[in-house]
């Protein structure tokens, strides 16, 4: 759609809110203006009501991608933005971007007013349990509360958890008593399971969904929160049993066959999630997330065509789909077609600049075609976008490592120590890279740190140092723990 299509769309629905045509040129004259001054600047300047307003118009004329644009720039002039901020987790769960709306989440949590919390909270919940419809619905209540002036938010959900004593159990001992007496109203049990994300008691909380299945079998939502108790209880298996009984009690519960095609997908039973996606496909028919889930699968099985024509049909229902564009790349990648794969790599970073898995899909590929410098750019841009993750930080190392750059190495370690709250990983790294570099005391320091600290990342040591595997020594001191 072009700007003058965007124009007339957007006077159709100026028109039935009733403003005035001079606000409706107002408007048009404003995407002229932001569309001109983006193509000459970095980031333009505008004030905050203008950015507000050219975001909702191209979010109103189905235009998510340009609106996420629009929002984050006008982050980076409004950083202390709160309705921004929620709007830019509104377009990431309707671009199918849940991880990322989670960690924005977690981060406007610190400059969030205390009474608008728990709304936050259930949002969160929501996401997690793979509902994004849902949660949309309480961020676009959020976003209501905000006046022009954007004064602070209302409290707007329950009071009850507010309360002190939310923090000891005591509410969740109270809804667990309601949830055995009314195993049929899915409204407590919503509310349950946020106590239990909130209070992280999962163990509990499996007696309880037990107890309640007992009452009522049916309840696919139970087995759903069931299965997400054993998930982050990391009982892979018994969560997979759970949310498949989910959409078995209720073949309409599309939540329920969702998490059971992510979780077989992580734990690479790729046929048993063709299977269930392809049911999930005929009873709700195609859609580019489905298709995109299906040819994952099959390119994991070595079936790269099959795959490449799924992610293809997925581009034909969004063309704007940067999944769809992301897959395309990692299909040429796998069969060293790396120019191909750069070209769709860099359509998939340009309609989502928030994926840092694209970022580094697009930097191994520009290093797989001799593309140094600008590889080395995007692993540094994947970085950016996820600098608290020991995992983003550990393809920067290992790409200075393999080019022998062991000073750089140990630098980017240092920095990556003080970014990252979780630290096991980098340990090993730290113990690794200083073995390569030739410091055999250091090294051997750092490594038998590392196993005191968490002796199950063990393997990692070789991952960074596989040129040590026949060291008597290090061999030694693994085997002792």
């Amino acid at each position: 759609m072009g700007l003058f299509d965007i124009y007339r769309s957007y006077q159709s629905y100026c028109h039935m809110l009733q403003p005035s045509f001079e606000k409706k040129s107002n408007v048009f004259n404003l995407l002229i203006e932001y569309e001109a001054a983006s193509q000459k600047e970095n980031v333009p300047f505008f004030e905050e009501a203008a950015f507000w307003s050219i975001a909702k118009c191209y979010f109103e004329n189905q235009q998510p991608i340009l609106a996420l644009g629009a929002v984050e720039n006008a982050l980076l002039h409004h950083c202390k933005s709160l309705r921004f901020h929620i709007f830019k987790v509104i377009l990431m769960l309707q671009t199918d971007n849940v991880k990322i709306a989670r960690e924005i989440i977690e981060s406007v949590q610190k400059i969030l007013p205390d009474e608008a919390l728990p709304k936050l909270f259930r949002a969160d919940a929501f996401c997690l349990r793979d509902q994004p419809a849902s949660a949309v619905n309480v961020l676009q209540e959020m976003l209501n509360a905000f006046e022009p002036e954007e004064k602070p938010m209302l409290s707007i959900w329950n009071k009850m958890f507010c309360n002190p004593v939310f923090a000891n159990g005591t509410v969740f001992d109270a809804l667990a008593e309601q949830a055995i007496r009314q195993p049929y109203n899915e409204e407590i049990l919503e509310q349950v399971w946020l106590n239990v994300e909130l209070l992280q008691n999962y163990k509990e909380s499996l007696a309880l969904h037990e107890t309640i299945l007992d009452r009522n079998p049916y309840s696919s939502l139970a087995w759903f929160n069931l299965g997400f108790a054993y998930l982050n209880l990391r009982r892979e298996k018994d969560a997979l049993e759970a949310f498949e009984y989910s959409f078995i009690t209720n073949p309409e519960f599309e939540s329920g066959y969702k998490q059971f095609i992510s979780l077989s997908i992580s734990m690479k039973s790729f046929r048993t999630a063709i299977v269930v996606q392809e049911e999930m496909m005929s009873r709700f028919g195609e859609e580019p997330e489905s298709l995109v889930n299906l040819g994952a699968c099959y390119l994991e099985l070595g079936e790269g065509g099959v795959a490449k024509y799924l992610f293809e049909k997925a581009l034909k229902l969004d063309p704007y789909f940067p999944d769809a564009y992301h897959k395309i790349g990692l299909v040429h990648h796998k069969y060293a077609d790396f120019k191909s794969a750069v070209k769709w790599f860099r359509q998939a970073c340009q309609y989502d600049k928030t994926r840092e898995d694209f970022a580094f899909s697009l930097a191994e590929g520009l290093q797989a075609l001799g593309k140094t410098e600008e590889a080395l750019e995007f692993y540094w841009k994947a970085v950016e976008i996820e600098p608290f993750e020991q995992r983003t930080w550990a393809k920067v190392i290992r790409f200075y490592t393999n080019t022998q750059n062991f000073g750089e190495s140990l630098e980017v370690i240092v920095q990556a120590m003080e970014n990252c709250t979780a630290r096991n990983e980098l340990n090993y790294m730290l113990s690794a890279n200083l073995f390569l570099a030739g410091d055999r005391k250091k090294g051997l320091r750092e490594l038998k740190k590392a196993i005191r600290l968490d002796p199950s990342k063990k393997e990692l040591f070789f991952e960074f140092a596989p040129t040590l595997t026949g060291d008597k020594k290090i061999l030694q001191i693994l085997a002792a723990t």
